[in-house]
């Protein structure tokens, strides 16, 4: 079925800077807690972080033969995960003879009471390579990327599934929906389907590893109307695999750290804070500073330090060429749970 669905006003979206998430999953039990705590939805995540390369949850969820939509744009029907080998049943655990251990000569350590085969976070940390020296691995934080052509709006045969015109926000109206789960088996994972149609399928018998991710002359290949992003992320996008596949943009190891900053700049949709954090977080810079990111401006503001831009840069300049070090010391200082750890108990 194809619904048309109008252009939105404008698109909402949210920016998860990957290379802060440590895969804690504050955000996925947040979720859980407020959306999911129905008898018999103990399986069910809303949101969720994977570890990538990995089966992703449900299991296998990024699989080629994973419904969304062909490269056409047809929608495609895949499968229904099923509760056991796709979402994992909820596990029951011996809390009570862990307690009753406690001071006795044999220790009772947490574990499940019945086997343990899947679940969420089920394969966390275990990548992709040999381990030590070829391990490798990412999180990825997983939720509704509100498509701007959603698969699962067109699944969907009682039209339960609305894009909202002013924002752009994908919503279900509960009284249209009969639960026939079509949409569970019309959604993809829009970096899943990337890598399907642009990447290296390869065999990975011991693990879910399914394609290498595409390098710069595959990116190249892009059909912008692959892109679920907002048009000028897209002109952004094309610029910047432009400038890596025709060598005006190097970001290669070892490569100069002000001309790189200076290519990123020129490139049409990057701006300091982009150009800054790559600096920091893909080059190695130890002197970069985004002085534009807001958690580094709020915590120079309740230490005491200048807050806004050019401040904050003229007062940064007794911290060279350490910089990417204090901004590590910034975000550090601020009240948030990925700087808790072990993470606070919630008082009753």
């Amino acid at each position: 079925m194809k619904y048309d669905v109008p252009t939105p006003d404008r698109q909402i979206a949210m920016v998860l800077d990957l290379n802060k998430c440590l895969g804690c999953h504050t955000c996925s039990i947040a979720c859980k807690k407020m959306w999911n705590t129905d008898q018999g939805t103990d399986y069910a995540y809303w949101n969720n972080v994977e570890t990538m390369p990995g089966k992703g949850f449900p299991a296998n969820i990024h699989d080629p033969a994973t419904a969304g939509r062909d490269l056409d744009g047809n929608t495609k029907r895949g499968e229904i995960p099923n509760i056991d080998t796709g979402y994992g049943r909820a596990w029951t655990f011996n809390h009570k003879d862990v307690l009753a251990s406690t001071g006795a000569p044999v220790k009772e350590w947490l574990r499940p009471r019945e086997e343990a085969k899947w679940g969420p976070n089920f394969d966390e940390d275990h990548g992709a390579g040999e381990y030590p020296a070829e391990n490798h691995y990412f999180y990825l934080p997983r939720l509704c990327n509100h498509c701007t052509h959603p698969a699962c709006l067109d699944a969907c045969p009682h039209g339960a599934i609305h894009k909202r015109k002013q924002d752009g926000i994908v919503l279900v109206d509960q009284d249209r929906c009969h639960g026939y789960r079509f949409c569970v088996e019309g959604q993809p994972p829009h970096t899943g389907r990337l890598v399907r149609a642009y990447g290296n399928a390869v065999t990975d018998p011991a693990g879910g590893l399914t394609h290498t991710f595409p390098t710069v002359a595959e990116l190249g290949e892009i059909d912008p109307a692959h892109l679920a992003v907002p048009e000028a992320r897209r002109r952004s996008l094309a610029a910047l695999i432009g400038g890596l596949a025709g060598g005006d943009l190097i970001l290669d190891a070892g490569c100069d750290w002000e001309q790189a900053r200076a290519q990123l700049l020129a490139t049409p949709g990057i701006g300091p804070w982009t150009a800054e954090i790559i600096a920091m977080r893909g080059l190695g810079d130890p002197d970069a500073l985004p002085a534009t990111d807001l958690g580094v401006r709020l915590a120079a503001e309740q230490l005491g330090l200048p807050a806004d831009t050019r401040g904050l840069t003229a007062r940064s300049a007794r911290w060279r060429p350490w910089r990417s070090y204090a901004v590590q010391h910034l975000w550090s200082t601020l009240d948030h749970p990925v700087n808790h750890w072990p993470p606070k108990e919630k008082t009753p």
